[in-house]
């Protein structure tokens, strides 16, 4: 019974460590939206957070995340602001791709961020799903590069 009981201690010990090491090898990423509580733009937001937690090369992290790690920051505003019949039915929006950099070793609490690129876009009710999937591609292309740079330096993804 021994033996049984070690060797699944040793069993579940291994694939937990695996599994440790797979989440570091994810790229970590910060979503920060801005809007107006505009719905449609809340929904785009957490359309992006949900497929960054689909994928398997990404991992969606909390902005105050003190280690080095990527933002996808989004701003938000009505189409039609003036217009009350069509005040809600589209956004225009602004993403911007940065890095942030911990200033120092010690303090992780405050960081430097260097900018990458901006994309910008409209988007309606019903497209909210494929502009998500869209920009979080987007994020993918601009960040995976970057992410192997990063490694090369030595720079960790750990937090706090």
């Amino acid at each position: 019974m021994r033996i049984i009981t070690s060797l699944f201690v040793v069993y579940f010990f291994a694939m937990t460590t695996v599994g440790l090491a797979e989440e570091q090898k994810k790229i970590p990423i910060a979503v920060v939206c801005s809007s107006q509580n505009l719905t449609i733009a809340d929904r785009l937001c957490y359309r992006i957070k949900e497929e960054i937690r689909k994928s398997s090369g990404m991992q969606l992290v909390d902005e105050s995340f003190g280690g080095t790690h990527f933002e996808i920051s989004i701003i938000a505003i009505d189409t039609e602001p003036d217009n009350s019949e069509s005040v809600g039915l589209g956004i225009a929006y602004t993403v911007i791709y940065l890095i942030q950099f911990p200033k120092n070793s010690e303090d992780k609490s405050s960081s430097v961020s260097y900018y990458l690129t901006t994309s910008i876009g409209i988007v309606g009710k019903n497209r909210v799903a494929e502009r998500a999937e869209g920009i979080v591609a987007q994020a993918d292309q601009n960040f995976n590069g970057w992410s192997d740079l990063l490694k090369t330096m030595r720079l960790s993804w750990v937090a706090k």
